[in-house]
């Protein structure tokens, strides 16, 4: 209902500025342009503040989870070393893979990709399955203790 009323309003004010525009007085034209004028300049605005929130949030999107991960990476490397076995060489190959995530998520925040949804599912598909190893390695070591 609400949003049938506001498409109206939107078709009244649309409508009312079409024919001011080519009907109205010369003072209505006037007024006519200068409201078109004002909001082509408010549309700018608001799609370069839109767009400079969206590069914010894209320069930041990852850096908490690797964070995380890689504080999650120092405590089993401590641990599968202390424990030993082929746990440190599954440790290292892991590690290998978030270095090329990490590779990735900078490339990703550097340059403008043909498919930028594409690219961030592949990033999230990539950081599941390292954690996917991770808890896996997890599980081994704790029955290992």
């Amino acid at each position: 209902m609400i949003r049938k009323l506001i498409s109206l309003v939107i078709l009244v004010v649309v409508g009312l500025m079409g024919y001011n525009m080519f009907f109205g007085t010369e003072e209505d034209k006037a007024r006519g342009k200068a409201v078109t004028k004002e909001f082509k300049e408010l549309t700018g605005a608001i799609g370069g503040f839109l767009k400079a929130e969206k590069e914010n949030y894209n320069a930041g999107k990852y850096d908490d989870a690797m964070t995380k991960l890689n504080k999650a990476f120092k405590n089993i490397s401590n641990k599968a070393q202390e424990i030993g076995g082929n746990l440190p060489e599954r440790v290292k190959e892991l590690e290998e893979k978030k270095d090329q995530l990490d590779k990735l998520i900078d490339l990703n925040k550097n340059s403008k990709m043909a498919d930028p949804k594409k690219e961030s599912e592949k990033i999230d598909d990539e950081m599941n399955d390292i954690i996917k190893e991770l808890e896996g390695i997890a599980r081994d070591i704790d029955s290992k203790q």
